[in-house]
């Protein structure tokens, strides 16, 4: 089988600049090569995988304390990208309440915290360039963003597949669900990560069912 994930994030062009989405056949596929790529190359010996995000075109909104930020722009210095900018179109300012913000379409993640060095916060400064390259991995010992090693300037290891960009350790997450955002219809299900901070981040997924009843498998729930 080949799935052809390295196609997707920075400078490919989208039908009047919105993200692509994948079809279920697509998901599914790509689904299955990351976590077999993040099984042969990333986890360590006894790890067990929870969430494997696959990549995710789109922008990151905030709502940090009471600002709102549309899109969120990273704080902190992040590792820079070998890929082109990524070509949608920017995000309206128009996001009146923060549970609409699935109704933008080049929004694909939503963070909710109290003060920028929270976890979500600290998670949305490596998912929010738009390109996709960033990807969330949760398991029984980590909490982090991945990124495959050719798409960085700077590779520590060059002989590495999959480069870690943000490890904030094990314990973090407290719950995963998949509430529905938004006031479209049909409304919009998400993947919703809580914290032990008690910020939050929500991921745009066409699939979110499927991915939280399969970490919910793995939980033992």
């Amino acid at each position: 089988m080949t799935v052809n994930v390295q196609l997707l994030p920075g400078g490919v062009p989208m039908p009047n600049g919105l993200p692509k989405r994948y079809s279920a056949k697509e998901d599914k596929n790509v689904h299955k090569f990351v976590e077999q790529e993040l099984r042969k190359v990333w986890l360590q010996p006894g790890e067990k995988l929870l969430f494997g995000q696959v990549p995710t075109l789109g922008f990151l909104g905030a709502r940090i304390g009471q600002e709102r930020h549309v899109p969120y722009r990273p704080t902190r210095p992040v590792p820079e990208l070998t890929l082109k900018p990524v070509r949608l179109r920017q995000p309206t300012e128009f996001v009146f309440r923060d549970t609409d913000w699935t109704d933008e379409p080049v929004l694909s993640y939503w963070a909710h915290a109290e003060h920028p060095d929270q976890i979500a916060v600290r998670l949305a400064d490596h998912l929010s360039d738009g390109s996709g390259a960033g990807r969330l991995v949760w398991t029984d010992r980590r909490l982090a963003v991945t990124v495959f090693s050719k798409w960085l300037v700077e590779q520590p290891d060059k002989k590495a597949l999959i480069t870690t960009v943000c490890d904030l350790g094990p314990g973090l997450v407290t719950a995963i669900s998949m509430p529905f955002t938004g006031m479209s219809f049909p409304a919009v299900r998400v993947v919703r990560l809580d914290f032990a901070d008690r910020s939050t981040l929500l991921i745009r997924d066409d699939h979110a069912k499927h991915k939280v009843e399969m970490a919910w498998q793995r939980l033992g729930h």
